[in-house]
């Protein structure tokens, strides 16, 4: 898969519980700031401070490790973009905000 960026390195994520399809992630993608900003963003509107998205976590993510994803998403691994989705209740195409960076719709 190409983008603006060149060839897109996609990592399958898991199962979607809706489709039953694999998703897949571009992490390139996961390195723009603009992601950070769109996490911070959906997890205020979920009314939860950083603290508390990473209680919800169960143990996965400390306060700073959410403020990392926020502020810092390209130094941030994987997994935290994974649990942060679940807690957020979004799914990889609303994080990256562009549909043809994800394969199979969570």
């Amino acid at each position: 898969m190409a983008t603006e960026h060149g060839v897109a390195i996609l990592l399958p994520t898991g199962s979607s519980a809706k489709s039953g399809e694999q998703d897949f992630v571009d992490i390139i993608a996961l390195g723009n700031p603009e992601v950070g900003k769109r996490l911070a963003s959906y997890r205020k509107k979920a009314g939860l401070s950083q603290e508390q998205m990473a209680e919800r976590s169960g143990g996965v993510l400390t306060q700073r490790m959410v403020s990392r994803l926020e502020k810092q998403p390209e130094k941030a691994p994987l997994e935290h973009f994974l649990v942060a989705k679940q807690i957020l209740n979004r799914s990889f195409d609303e994080i990256l905000n562009k549909a043809s960076h994800v394969i199979g719709g969570a």
